[in-house]
Parts: structure tokens; sequence; C-alpha cells
């Protein structure tokens, strides 16, 4: 609860510092490869996705939140790992959630920079929805994902 509360406030903060959301251009959430985009679906600022895959030492599920900002930025609110032990994160905060041990972040990013392995399912979670971004891609092929 008080996990929430705290993404609340952050969000509102994010959008109130961030400029008039009114005004804002549209963006669009993309996965790019090989220069090319390869998937793309609209996206307001202040609206939330998750990048999700299985560690390949850990070997278990590690999810990272993310919002949109208004200007095309990244902001990063927290990590959600579904097993916490030696080499996970350390910070004061750690909330224990069904789906796992949440990690605040509080961190703005530009584009999101990975490398694919089809192993880890690297999969987009956004509106509802699971993108398994490896699946037409190939092992350790770079890809971006970004606010354009």
């Amino acid at each position: 609860m008080i996990g929430a509360m705290r993404l609340s406030i952050a969000v509102l903060l994010l959008l109130f510092f961030n400029g008039d959301v009114r005004r804002a251009a549209p963006l669009h959430l993309q996965i790019v490869a090989g220069g090319k985009v390869v998937w793309s679906s609209s996206i307001g600022p202040g609206e939330a996705f998750d990048l999700a895959y299985e560690h390949s030492q850990e070997h278990s599920i590690w999810i990272h939140h993310y919002v949109a900002l208004s200007d095309g930025g990244i902001y990063q609110t927290s990590s959600t790992f579904s097993a916490f032990g030696a080499g996970m994160p350390l910070r004061a905060g750690v909330v224990r959630t069904p789906a796992g041990f949440t990690v605040e972040q509080s961190r703005r990013l530009g584009t999101l920079r990975m490398f694919n392995w089809r192993q880890s399912a690297i999969t987009l979670k956004y509106r509802g929805n699971e993108i398994l971004i490896g699946h037409g891609l190939s092992d350790f092929e770079p890809f971006v994902v970004r606010l354009q």
C-alpha cells in the first residue's frame, strides 16, 4: 500500500515537473532493431510499462517498471525480482509483493539499450498486453526500447 502510494506521488511529481501534458506531442513506445522499428504503439505521458526477463545467472524473473515522460524520456520507478539474495540491489525500502521483491529505483533514463537472448524471454508488458520482444530477433542482436 505504501509502495503504491509512493509510486503515485512519484508519477504526479514527474508530470508536474515535466511540463504540461495537454500540450505534449504524441508519443510512441517503440522497439527498434537493426535500425528499423519492429513494434510501436502510442503512449501517454505518465503511462507505465514494464520490461521482464529471466536473468541469465539468477534464473529468476526480473521486471523493471517505467513511466513515459512528456519530453520522450523514460523514468524507472522500481524493479521487481521473483527471488532476492546475494547479488541483488540492496537498498532500503525493499517491499515483498505477490510478484516478488520490489526495490524503488527512481532514475531518469533515455533509451533502454539491450541485447536479445531468446532463453531470457524478454517481454514488454504494456496496456495489459505482453509482447515477446526476442521472438523475431537473433540471439545477442542489439535492440532499443525508446519513446519517439
